[in-house]
């Protein structure tokens, strides 16, 4: 049996926007039976790391703050974009020490390597898990950014994602592979 080409040929290409956080862009694909699949719009992002950091009795740390396009304010783990020259690792440290003050001599534990929605958007996503975070710093932050920082007990993540209180999926997904890997259940 044959396995069936399903790649998608690039016939040409626009951006259609661009700023420093992302690239929209226009294609005109090929798909396979020779159907042409005019303006398909993707986004790009740069690749961006999150981090389930865990202090010493086991709270994670987390973020609060207000997101635009959902219009609300939403907890979440330290997350950022990797800046160039930088390893995953590195960035996801810088981003937990700039958005939250925590820092850690251990080293963070890479999960898992996620895409957000591979139909359009075209970045990775990366997972980490930190254990002995703890409070080193005050806060450095984006002008654009107003975070407040919580400390969450770990048992209370799964009901906050059923409430409706964390929403990023990149970020359950980490909540989840860090659990798994914890071997923690409630």
């Amino acid at each position: 049996m044959n396995k069936p080409n399903l790649h998608w040929k690039s016939l040409e290409k626009r951006t259609i926007y661009k700023n420093p956080w992302v690239e929209i862009y226009s294609e005109d694909l090929e798909l396979p039976g020779e159907h042409i699949l005019e303006d398909f719009v993707t986004l790009k992002f740069q690749d961006w790391a999150a981090v389930v950091a865990l202090t010493k009795d086991m709270k994670v740390v987390m973020i609060k703050q207000y997101r635009h396009a959902m219009k609300g304010i939403y907890y979440e783990l330290p997350c950022g974009i990797i800046d160039e020259g930088e390893t995953n690792e590195q960035g996801v440290l810088r981003e937990l020490l700039e958005e939250t003050g925590y820092g850690s001599k251990n080293k963070p534990e890479f999960l898992a390597k996620t895409c957000p929605s591979p139909s359009k958007i075209n970045n990775w996503s990366y997972c980490y898990l930190l254990k002995e975070a703890e409070y080193v710093q005050p806060q450095v932050l984006d002008p654009s950014e107003n975070i407040e920082v919580v400390l969450i007990e770990l048992k209370e993540l799964k009901t906050m994602i059923a409430q409706g209180l964390i929403i990023d999926s990149f970020m359950i997904a980490n909540i989840y592979l860090a659990l798994d890997k914890l071997n923690f259940s409630v």
